[in-house]
């Protein structure tokens, strides 16, 4: 397959290649969203329509929504089931079945739940914003809005642009390196 680049991806889309480009992590909406303690959403829905009003209000901004990948495996309400298909320009559902790494490289930063995304973007050098509490909000690998209206204030400005990718990305690699490694002993 011909391979993904950010100037491809804007040109698919009609997108201006200067602007940045934020991807939204979507979890499966049965999930646990208070297994770690959450509190600033009620679900999974709830974070998803309340992510996707500031998108629409935040135009200078592109915003590319991606479902997660289980998705497809325990069938029931999908996300592009639930978005609205008048969007507006600035705002697309990744199709699926483009490269994870390919998607990360061309896009400016993350939002997500909790999701293992965040991990993966951080350890990338990307910056990555979170919606509540998981189980590495308060790791400094990323953007922690300890509320609700700070989340959704946060996600309308260039939140990406005020933190300190050397450090972040570092912290990053350290936690994965623990988490998705096998030690010897193993």
């Amino acid at each position: 397959h011909a391979r993904l680049d950010r100037a491809e991806l804007c040109r698919r889309l009609g997108w201006p290649r200067a602007a940045p480009i934020i991807v939204v992590y979507v979890p499966t909406w049965f999930d646990f969203p208070h297994m770690y303690g959450a509190r600033a959403f009620r679900d999974f829905l709830d974070w998803f329509e309340a992510t996707l009003a500031i998108a629409r209000r935040t135009r200078k901004v592109y915003w590319l929504f991606r479902a997660h990948p289980c998705e497809a495996w325990y069938g029931g309400i999908r996300l592009r089931d639930i978005m609205l298909r008048d969007q507006a320009p600035h705002i697309h559902l990744l199709p699926e079945g483009l490269n994870g790494a390919e998607v990360m490289a061309c896009v400016d930063g993350v939002v997500t739940y909790h999701g293992t995304a965040g991990l993966e973007y951080a350890a990338f050098g990307k910056p990555v914003l979170l919606a509540d509490r998981g189980w590495y909000h308060d790791l400094g690998i990323a953007k922690w809005p300890m509320s609700r209206e700070e989340y959704l204030a946060a996600l309308g400005q260039p939140w990406w642009q005020e933190m300190d990718l050397r450090e972040t990305t570092r912290r990053a690699r350290i936690l994965a390196g623990w988490y998705f490694c096998v030690p010897s002993w193993q």
